[in-house]
């Protein structure tokens, strides 16, 4: 009787202990019944991988921890089996539940054709060997990297090459339903651009020695804390490998049109595992960087990435002096390793490239036709730094004009006829439109914004708004902004050299000639113009509205204003301004 104490004993001790072993960490629950039989030897139990699963057959096949092939039967009416959700996991693989929001594994109560070959199992066989009772729990892990690239493949699937921050490149079939979001919010599979950071959950079963099959169940895209916030370019004056700083004497950030203000000595983070760092085509260390190129003549062009605030470089590309800062041009034509331009240059591409496209370092082939491309290139017209910039103007968002005819109170409204702005025309349309709005829809009138606005967005009483024109900033039939202005027609553009709150300051001012029907200079001196800024002035850049302290240096834009500027003096009023690059 002592021996079987003792035996039992043991068998519990196991069961805990299953909780430190690789094949099974879920703990034992037994039925009286269960302890009786265990009690008289009536009751085993084993652990190790499935190797097959037939329940239309009844039965599965499974490698235990000797490496021994056992196959074994079951009823499906009488057999329990469970599955353990990854949220209960978190001892092992972290709060993944948290990191993922929308996986959903399969709940713990399960069925036997929810065991999979590469499940971890722990088995119960009664005495006639016939298995009463399987848990089983897949390995779990998160993968965090750059993406190198995404493509959708001919099937139900997109292949998503993944670079961490060791290096490490891993590929993955990524299936068309996978839940993908950004910043809690579910988005499409087509947001996963080449240079994002992304979290990927992935799902692995061993289905061998040395045969790991990998699934993905979710991606996490990184909600823009990682971006290329400056290319700079300057002369290395020391490399502090143990505080991460490179410092840069004579630096200067890439504008819209050319270089910045010099900045005699800046300070700058640097990924000293990661960076990336070529002299004139050929990859060098960071070693090799601090004690040989340190002052040396001609550039280093450098890609800062920011990272929760900070600004870090990623990639060094050293070249000679001869450089040209080509205007931004269409690109025509684009392979592997050449692109050519509309303005008539054709450039060679090399891995040593500072290729960026929406804020993210991609590589060269990331280059496509319909691209306005801003290269810099050497003497021998090879790419040193490429910026592929934005088209956007007003993005989704549309200018309406109209009078109204009707609203319904906090939801909707209709113009009776309305007007489309498009490319500094009004074309009228002589048909009623109707808008939603709601709590987000902002008011404004001369005096600024209108807070409460909707509260007071009537068409009845004494201050009832039918028949009242209002300029309508909207996103398909959302009114965005509702806003009381005047009608204007006439029209500036020009582009960006000061901007403040009060007024935008431009060069390279055209003004339109309606009886000519075209742009025409405002000044052959270049004199500029300013553009003032009203209260309930409307500034759109990237498909947004924003503040004109967004405006930057060398964008160009287009201005509807009150007067011609021909007529002004050199200053107008404005009132919806639009950033065309």
């Amino acid at each position: 009787m002592g021996k079987r104490w003792c035996y039992i004993l043991g068998t519990v001790i196991l069961s805990v202990g299953m909780g430190m072993t690789t094949f099974a960490e879920i703990p034992a629950y037994l039925t009286e019944s269960e302890y009786n039989d265990m009690l008289y030897d009536n009751y085993t139990e084993d652990k190790g991988i499935v190797v097959e699963n037939y329940p239309e057959l009844g039965y599965l096949v499974y490698k235990n921890s000797q490496g021994r092939e056992i196959t074994c039967n079951y009823y499906k009416d009488e057999l329990v089996v469970e599955k353990q959700p990854y949220y209960e996991m978190e001892d092992r693989i972290g709060y993944i539940d948290e990191m993922f929001p929308n996986f959903e594994y399969d709940p713990r109560d399960s069925s036997i054709t929810s065991i999979q070959a590469g499940d971890s199992i722990y088995i119960r066989l009664n005495k006639d060997g016939i298995a009463t009772y399987i848990s089983a729990y897949n390995d779990y892990l998160v993968r965090y990297g750059k993406v190198v690239s995404f493509q959708y493949n001919t099937g139900e699937t997109a292949s998503l090459q993944l670079q961490d921050d060791q290096g490490n490149v891993y590929v993955y079939d990524v299936g068309l339903n996978t839940p993908i979001t950004k910043g809690s919010t579910s988005t499409a599979l087509s947001a996963i651009k080449t240079g994002s950071w992304v979290k990927v959950l992935v799902c692995q079963k061993i289905l061998g020695e040395g045969i790991i099959d990998e699934t993905v169940q979710e991606i996490v895209i990184d909600n823009d804390t990682r971006y290329i916030s400056n290319i700079y370019r300057g002369q290395v004056t020391s490399v502090d490998t143990f505080k991460k700083m490179l410092n840069l004497k004579n630096a200067q950030a890439l504008g819209k049109t050319n270089w910045g203000a010099y900045n005699s000595l800046l300070r700058i983070g640097i990924d000293t595992t990661n960076v990336a760092a070529y002299l004139i085509g050929n990859r060098v260390s960071l070693d090799y960087v601090s004690r040989n190129l340190k002052n040396a003549d001609g550039y280093v062009y450098v890609a800062a990435e920011n990272y929760k605030g900070k600004e870090n470089a990623i990639k060094l590309n050293f070249q000679s002096k001869l450089q040209t800062t080509l205007e931004p041009s269409l690109v025509t034509y684009a392979s592997a390793n050449t692109v050519k331009l509309l303005s008539g240059e054709t450039i060679y591409i090399a891995e040593d490239a500072i290729v960026v496209r929406d804020k993210r370092l991609v590589d060269g082939n990331s280059i496509m036709v319909g691209d306005t491309l801003q290269a810099v290139v050497t003497g021998e017209n090879k790419l040193a730094i490429g910026n592929i910039m934005s088209e956007k103007t007003t993005g989704s968002l549309e200018v309406f004009r109209g009078r109204i005819k009707q609203i319904k109170e906090r939801e909707s409204f209709q113009f009776e006829t309305f007007s489309l702005l498009q490319d500094n025309t009004w074309y009228y349309h002589p048909t009623p439109h109707t808008f939603s709005i709601d709590a987000n829809t902002k008011f404004y009138t001369a005096e600024g914004i209108v807070e409460d606005g909707i509260e007071a967005f009537l068409d009845y009483g004494d201050k009832s708004e039918v028949s009242n024109v209002y300029t309508v900033v909207a996103i398909g039939d959302k009114a965005y902004m509702i806003i009381d202005m005047p009608y204007i027609t006439e029209s500036v553009k020009g582009q960006v050299y000061k901007a403040a709150d009060g007024s935008i300051q431009i060069k390279d001012a055209y003004y339109y000639h309606k009886q000519q029907k075209k742009w025409v200079q405002y000044s052959k001196n270049n004199t500029g113009a300013t553009i003032n800024l009203q209260s309930n002035t409307v500034i759109l850049k990237d498909g947004k509205a924003v503040p004109a302290r967004s405006l930057e240096e060398g964008d160009i834009i287009s201005a509807m204003v009150e007067t011609n500027l021909k007529d002004s003096a050199g200053t107008v009023n404005g009132y919806i301004i639009i950033v065309e690059n």
